[in-house]
């Protein structure tokens, strides 16, 4: 990343994450209100609205963003180029991260490395839409003649940013998404364990 950009670059994933995150709970919220469980209209007293979000879960995010960005997960499209084993320590520390992601969701592999997670509504409606929520995690590779502030796969934090390859594109998003996922799990939103649907 050069420096002249890298300020405008770091606001800029700052954004992303921010509507990732938006777009991410607006989705959660339309699921809710197709599955009954919304708030009535006009209902919008002290008790019904959500804490604010605060900087308690930023870092917990920062931290997770940074793990994430030290794996070398990038791709080529000569399987023999591809470091698998980059590939596979992600996948088990996003395993480490989202506990109840896993437990509770069906997750699938796609053409070996892909991840497809599968968690299906409960609610009343059969005919709801499905939603999808999508991110990836490989990345190109870092150029060496690139002037990175600091090393590409470093996942270095500044106290303001976090750095390195896979930040802003994307897997701040995979971060994000399963954390959101994480959260709702962790509040009680019903699914049924995959195991036990087959």
């Amino acid at each position: 990343m050069e420096r002249a950009s890298a300020k405008y670059l770091s606001l800029a994933a700052a954004t992303a994450l921010a509507a990732g995150a938006a777009g991410t709970a607006a989705i959660m919220g339309m699921r809710a209100i197709r599955s009954g469980n919304a708030v009535p209209a006009g209902d919008h007293g002290p008790a019904n609205r959500p804490g604010p979000i605060g900087a308690e879960y930023a870092q917990e995010t920062a931290d997770r963003l940074s793990q994430l960005i030290r794996f070398r997960t990038v791709f080529s499209p000569w399987r023999d180029a591809i470091e698998l084993e980059e590939f596979t320590g992600l996948i088990g520390a996003l395993e480490r991260m989202h506990p109840a992601v896993h437990a509770s969701l069906e997750r699938e592999f796609v053409n070996g490395q892909a991840l497809l997670y599968k968690w299906p509504g409960t609610g009343p409606n059969p005919s709801a839409k499905p939603v999808v929520l999508m991110a990836h995690y490989d990345v190109v590779p870092v150029d060496v003649r690139d002037d990175w502030t600091h090393p590409g796969f470093s996942g270095h934090q500044d106290g303001k940013y976090v750095w390195g390859r896979g930040a802003l594109d994307d897997k701040g998003a995979v971060v994000v998404i399963l954390a959101a996922v994480e959260g709702l799990l962790e509040e009680g939103w019903a699914t049924v364990p995959w195991r036990q649907r087959r």
